[in-house]
This record gives structure tokens, C-alpha cells and sequence, in this order.
């Protein structure tokens, strides 16, 4: 059973936020948010995220799609056989969107499934961020690569909560910055590496990481501050992760053959 819920600790340093504006009262449910706004981003962005969440389907589908269609290379896989089904309803809140989950979605008792909810939220919303910081610095005509961040960034995000949560051991940042940047790199091709991220890496890839990793850590998950620690211990990985970044996606991008 998880502990009572419990307030997240501030990460990082502040940063002057971009209000939402007036946002309608959430249903009822768990309300699972990144905690406030996120320094860099445009809540108009966000909001095209939110409008482009299906209206078929269980919010669970999206993001089993998501973990399908952006797999990390090079690092041990997820393994969906015991994937649960899941509901959840997007709404715009006033500091970004917000992901609630019925109550009687949230079955306590069902720890795997729990944990479940919460990587999928909070790595949905953590790839919904990270679009809209990159949206922010390379424009909206980059939507190829905006579209790579998001999803592999939801993916390692899914990833690195599931796995800290459930009580893997999960070390070598390096090996997981490789991935990611190799992800990313491999998916957009040569022409929108050159155009767009090859430019964008070395001012703003750290950076992007290290906003995620804050929004994380602080993520109001209203599951109790068991998971609130969990949810720090993944910010100060993904710290390590941002550490060589930069260097992953040069490495990744040679190893293609995209240096021009």
C-alpha cells in the first residue's frame, strides 16, 4: 500500500514560470502534474500537446505506442507482457497540463500497476516538455525533430521510473545518455540533423535534459511520498544522463555518418 500523499521537495534551481491562465477544476481522480511550470516553455505549445491526446482508446494505448514506435537502443527493453490497461483524462491546468486518473483506476493494492500509471504519466508529460522546450529554441517548422525528442524522451522517461520504482538497479549514465542520443539521432536522418539538431546540441540539449530532470523530481503525483522520493531519485539520474549528453549525440551522429 503506498503512504499517504506527501509534498514534493523543490530541485534545482527556481525559474520565472509562464502562467497558464484560468484552467477549469480538475474531475475526480489523481491528479498527476510536473509540479509547475517549466522555465522555457510556451503554454500554447502544451496545449497543442494536449488537443492532439486521442479521444478513442485508454490513455494506457497512447503511450504503449509511444514505447513501440521510440524502443532506446543498445539498453536492456521494457518488457510489456505484463502491460496493464489504464484511463486518464488531460486537461490544461494553470501552471500545464495535467494527466487525471479515475480512483478506481488507482488500485493501490497493485503496486506493478501503480507504478505502471505513474511512468506513463510522468513520462508523457515529461516528452510533452521536452517538445515544447526544443519547439521553443529551433521554432515550429522543426516538427521532425521536436517529434524524436518527445518520444524518445517519453520513453527513457518511462523507463527510468518504472525501472527506479520497481527496485532495479539502474547505473551507468553514459550508457543511457549513448541511447537516448542514439535514438533521437538515428530517427531523424541526416538532412534534419544537419539543419537542425547538429546547431541545437551544444546550447541546448544539457540544458533541455536538466528541465526535465527538475519537473520530474517534482512532479505531484498524489500517490504518497514514497513515490515522490522515487520520482527525485530518477531527477538526479537524469542529471548524470545530461552530464555527457552532448558528447552521445556528437559520438551517435559520427557513427552515422553525419558530420557535415
Amino acid at each position: 500500500n503506498c503512504a499517504e500523499p506527501g509534498a514534493a521537495e523543490a530541485a534545482g534551481e527556481p525559474g520565472d514560470g509562464i502562467a497558464m491562465g484560468p484552467a477549469k477544476p480538475p474531475p475526480p481522480g489523481r491528479v498527476i502534474d510536473l509540479g509547475g511550470p517549466v522555465p522555457g516553455t510556451d503554454p500554447d505549445v502544451l496545449e497543442e500537446r494536449v488537443e492532439q491526446v486521442p479521444d478513442e482508446g485508454r490513455f494506457s494505448d497512447q503511450v504503449r505506442d509511444n514505447l513501440e514506435k521510440y524502443p532506446l537502443p543498445g539498453v536492456p527493453q521494457p518488457d510489456l507482457s505484463d502491460w496493464e490497461d489504464w484511463d486518464g483524462e488531460v486537461i490544461m491546468g494553470p501552471d500545464g497540463p495535467q494527466i487525471v486518473v479515475p480512483q478506481d483506476e488507482a488500485r493501490e493494492a497493485m503496486w506493478g500497476w501503480v507504478i505502471q500509471i505513474i511512468a506513463g504519466t510522468v513520462g508523457t508529460l515529461a516528452g510533452w516538455t521536452a517538445a515544447a522546450l526544443c519547439t521553443a529554441s529551433l521554432g515550429p517548422e522543426a516538427v521532425v525533430a521536436c517529434g524524436a525528442i518527445q518520444g524518445y524522451v517519453t520513453t527513457f522517461l518511462w523507463v527510468m521510473v518504472s525501472g527506479l520504482l520497481g527496485g532495479q538497479s539502474i547505473t551507468d549514465p553514459q550508457l543511457w545518455a549513448a541511447s537516448l542520443a542514439g535514438g533521437i539521432v538515428a530517427a531523424v536522418g541526416g538532412a534534419v540533423w544537419g539543419k537542425w539538431l547538429k546547431p541545437w546540441v551544444d546550447a541546448n540539449a544539457q540544458p533541455l535534459l536538466r528541465k526535465i530532470g527538475d519537473a520530474v523530481g517534482n512532479a505531484a503525483t498524489a500517490f504518497g511520498s514514497s513515490v515522490i522520493r522515487g520520482l527525485q531519485r530518477v531527477r538526479d539520474f537524469v542529471f548524470d544522463v545530461a552530464d555527457t549528453i552532448d558528447l552521445e549525440f556528437w559520438k551517435a551522429a559520427r557513427r552515422l555518418g553525419y558530420e557535415g
